[in-house]
């Protein structure tokens, strides 16, 4: 049997700390995601509680 493909879990910190990015003037979700290097589709997960 093969192992399964491995995914990089960010720390709580970490999310809490691009949650608040995008709540400063300016900053959008993908600029954020950019800034941070992370997909916008693990933001999202993170921001519903579900990362």
């Amino acid at each position: 049997m093969t192992k399964g493909k491995s995914y990089k879990r960010y720390p709580a910190e970490f999310k809490k700390m691009a949650l608040l990015r995008t709540s400063e003037d300016g900053k959008t979700d993908k600029s954020v995601c950019d800034e941070l290097g992370i997909s916008v589709f693990i933001f999202n997960c993170a921001g519903k509680g579900n990362g």
